[in-house]
């Protein structure tokens, strides 16, 4: 048997593991639904890792869903999932940095394209740049989507880690003690679980590490930085009592008097 397909909810308790120990890393279970047909692939390294995994969304998943996010004028109808980015030098640089990549040894699974040269409206790109040798550690600040593939989850943590940023990190997928280890390895100052790096809520501390940040988060800490702290003593009256170091009246009128 070289492939066994199981598809539906989660595999219960060990079975995955159990079946494997038996029969062989040949187990793949693959979710999703009647409309969409399957969303995501638990391969045999992913449920070794959980046995509840729910796995990954195949490549080209991903690539359709990028095929159909319109990119427009906020006023344009349909509307637009995304708009231009903030003038045309920052599009010519954007295509600049995803030709090196390219150069590089990436690979473009769907291309940084711009229909109009002289505005700054771009298609989203997704790049594999797992060959890419001394990425260049730099964030990009458009629609670009960097895609590097590890054999296990340690080498993905190796990964995430090898950056000088450290502003946001999310996994997709997986069982909680997966994300435990995620959570308490990976270093950024926002860290989601089957949620989106963007969004964060203003009511819990943002910030980051590294060149994202000074470990003095905005948002809900804003107010530790944007005051200062101010120490009064106060009282109704002006009173004033000095206990030691004076001398008796008397004695200082004749000192007085004498001098």
């Amino acid at each position: 048997v070289k492939v066994v397909a199981s598809s539906g909810s989660a595999l219960p308790g060990d079975l995955a593991t159990d079946w494997m120990d038996h029969f062989g890393d040949n187990l793949y279970n693959i979710y999703g639904s009647t409309e969409v047909a399957y969303a995501s692939i638990a391969t045999p390294r992913d449920l070794r890792e959980a046995p509840s995994a729910a796995g990954k969304p195949p490549y080209a998943t991903i690539v359709k869903i990028l095929d159909r996010l319109i990119v427009d004028h906020p006023h344009a109808t349909p509307a637009p999932f995304m708009g231009p980015v903030i003038d045309n030098d920052a599009a010519d640089r954007l295509q600049a940095d995803v030709l090196d990549l390219m150069g590089r040894g990436g690979r473009a699974l769907r291309r940084l394209d711009r229909k109009n040269p002289d505005k700054p409206f771009l298609t989203p790109a997704l790049i594999d740049v797992t060959d890419v040798e001394k990425r260049p550690d730099a964030e990009l600040f458009g629609p670009v989507l960097q895609m590097i593939r590890v054999p296990d989850f340690d080498a993905a943590l190796a990964e995430a880690n090898a950056t000088r940023y450290g502003l946001a990190a999310s996994l997709i997928g997986g069982a909680p003690e997966l994300y435990d280890r995620f959570w308490s390895t990976v270093r950024a100052g926002v860290i989601n679980w089957n949620k989106p790096t963007n969004g964060a809520p203003s009511s819990a501390p943002f910030g980051g590490i590294g060149l994202s940040g000074n470990h003095r988060p905005s948002a809900y800490y804003a107010a530790d930085y944007c005051a200062y702290p101010v120490t009064s003593s106060e009282a109704e009256a002006a009173r004033a009592t000095i206990g030691v170091g004076l001398a008796d009246p008397a004695s200082a009128a004749a000192n007085n008097l004498e001098g």
